[in-house]
């Protein structure tokens, strides 16, 4: 949260901060206190690198982009590479 407030980082009622993209420097950051394991990882730093391929700080942004990065992270898991 900390991190969250000095990038005075709007947080939605009802939601945290576990992991955000601030867009300015394009920084992704990750609470490493709630990871949640490889799988939770790659669904969600597929999500924040998704608002950087997106250049939004819009959520529809986001999974828009993601959605082509998780294909692309099931297929190399497929053929062994993750």
């Amino acid at each position: 949260m900390d991190n969250a407030r000095i990038f005075r980082l709007h947080i939605p009622a009802g939601y945290g901060s576990v992991m955000f993209t601030h867009l300015p420097s394009r920084t992704i950051f990750i609470d490493n206190d709630r990871y949640q394991g490889e799988k939770w990882l790659g669904y969600w730093m597929a999500h924040e690198l998704g608002h950087l391929k997106a250049n939004s700080a819009k959520e529809s942004d986001a999974e828009k982009a993601a959605h082509e990065l998780r294909r692309r992270l099931r297929d190399a898991g497929k053929q062994g590479l993750f």
